[in-house]
């Protein structure tokens, strides 16, 4: 039988436990914005490399294209959370610079068939650090991320789920970027 000293050192046990799981939270999501960001930064970082080495140039077509998403999405967050990727993104493609924009990707994508293999990885990566940005500032699309190849229903609900507008537009671009990044 449990006493009330067993029960006190268990209620005590159970705050400072509960206490360090809510400051290890607050400590990891004060700081993923900077990771996301130096996911940009290696983003840009390798299509860098990849004009130093000579697998691009300066002026082709696929360096301009992402080296220049990629500094827009760098300057115009400075902390990366959903409303403001979302925010940059959308500033993007009104400015005609988003490269998983239909017309924009069609272009990319035939560029990058005749292109090297590496120059073929750069860009994906950045498809796949854009997608991993949006699910790491969305619980609708870490949902959808993880059940969403068990069942279509869940990513029908999933993505009607949540009214915020944010929450929409960041479903639209997940979206495109997992057709950009299939087909790249």
């Amino acid at each position: 039988m449990l006493e009330f000293a067993d029960i006190v050192l268990l209620a005590v046990i159970s705050f400072i436990l509960c206490v360090s799981i809510w400051a290890t939270h607050v400590s990891l999501t004060r700081d993923a914005w900077k990771v996301q960001k130096y996911k940009l930064y290696k983003v840009r970082d390798n299509l860098i490399y990849l004009v130093a080495s000579g697998k691009l140039k300066e002026d082709d077509f696929i360096f301009q294209s992402f080296y220049e998403i990629t500094n827009h999405l760098i300057n115009a967050t400075n902390r990366i959370n959903l409303a403001s990727f979302i925010q940059a993104v959308e500033l993007a493609r009104k400015q005609g610079i988003d490269p998983a924009e239909s017309e924009k990707f069609q272009k990319i994508r035939e560029v990058l068939r005749r292109s090297d293999s590496e120059v073929q990885h750069v860009a994906n990566s950045f498809y796949l650090t854009f997608l991993d940005i949006l699910i790491e500032n969305s619980s609708i699309l870490r949902l959808i991320n993880r059940y969403s190849s068990k069942s279509a229903a869940v990513n029908f609900v999933a993505s009607r789920l949540d009214p915020r507008p944010t929450s929409r537009a960041a479903f639209k671009y997940y979206s495109d970027y997992s057709r950009a990044a299939a087909a790249a």
